[in-house]
């Protein structure tokens, strides 16, 4: 199947393959990490920032704690009361993502370190092998061509 506008695969030689490949894994793991690591650090910032948002006013502990016994507090002692605890719940949510994300990086950078290392010893491999078995035979063949075409000429 081809696709218009689209390059079609190197199938004719499996080095060739091998070594383009390669090539694509060994461009495409960095910008995979780093794209990654771009989303993993706006996370982080606003994981920090949410949480010197967060921080409450002393009186609202006085407050909540009216609320929870039971006692009256005014409108505006209870919006400010409502205002932190989901401040908090949004605080604990970015941190729950932020841990994930964390936990999550070593596996990225891991696997974008092995998509590396997998491209390169691909490239080096397919191009030596192309070289070895396909490009210096066809050498070869065109010297020894070309010789006869010499010796019939003169």
């Amino acid at each position: 199947m081809n696709i218009p506008g689209f390059p079609s695969l190197p199938t004719d030689n499996l080095y060739k393959f091998m070594a383009l490949s390669g090539v694509v894994l060994l461009l495409v793991a960095p910008f995979f990490w780093a794209n990654f690591y771009i989303s993993h650090s706006e996370r982080t910032s606003k994981a920090i920032e949410s949480l010197g948002y967060s921080l409450p006013p002393p009186e609202y502990f006085f407050f909540r704690a009216n609320i929870m016994s039971g006692e009256p507090v005014t409108d505006e002692q209870r919006k400010l009361v409502e205002k932190f605890d989901s401040l908090r719940k949004e605080s604990s949510q970015i941190e729950r993502e932020y841990l994930l994300y964390d936990r999550f990086s070593y596996i990225v950078t891991g696997l974008a370190i092995i998509f590396g290392l997998l491209g390169l010893s691909l490239t080096c491999f397919g191009f030596s092998l192309w070289y070895l078995r396909v490009q210096k035979p066809l050498d070869q063949i065109l010297l020894k061509e070309v010789g006869e075409v010499d010796k019939k000429s003169s």
